[in-house]
């Protein structure tokens, strides 16, 4: 019941994303679209942009969450399909939300996925990984985010050609 008041609250949300920007949608006007009560929503949620957070944990990140036993180019493969599906979504999302916050999210995710295209963390010193392991984290939120701005719709198998180039050169270093 939690949840299922959560995730309606969520789809309130999303659904007025699609006709007014995030400062024009107010938590009464979520309740009004979820028919539910006010107070349902502070139960939940501080605020609409702690319902934003909510969304790009529950439909981006969870679906995206560490396998070691799924292979990186397939995980790839599966992010930027998820991502060109919700692009309008994450676009208006990321927006409100800035940079700073989805890559705290989002980060989560990333980073085990390429620690794993690193050397060796015994073969090398351990500031030396971190380091890395940090830009390269950086780079691909840059990038995964400059695609989730563009407003033409995101070329899933174009990039990941580019990304499968990327990871051959980054292990062969």
């Amino acid at each position: 019941m939690c949840t299922d008041t959560k995730g309606r609250i969520a789809e309130a949300v999303e659904q007025m994303l699609q006709t007014r920007p995030v400062c024009k949608i107010t938590v009464q006007c979520v309740m009004e679209q979820a028919q539910m009560k006010r107070q349902s929503f502070y139960y939940h949620y501080q605020d609409i942009y702690s319902v934003l957070e909510w969304i790009v944990e529950t439909q981006l990140c969870a679906p995206l969450q560490y396998d070691g036993a799924q292979a990186p180019g397939e995980w790839c493969l599966q992010a930027l399909t998820l991502l060109r599906e919700k692009q309008p979504l994450l676009r208006k999302i990321s927006h409100a939300l800035g940079q700073e916050t989805m890559y705290r999210l989002t980060g989560k995710v990333i980073r085990p996925q390429l620690a794993r295209l690193l050397p060796d963390p015994a073969a090398v010193d351990g500031a030396t990984q971190s380091l890395a392991l940090d830009m390269l984290c950086h780079a691909a939120f840059c990038t995964v985010d400059s695609l989730v701005a563009r407003r033409t719709p995101l070329d899933a198998e174009a990039f990941m050609h580019q990304l499968q180039a990327l990871f051959l050169t980054v292990q062969q270093i």
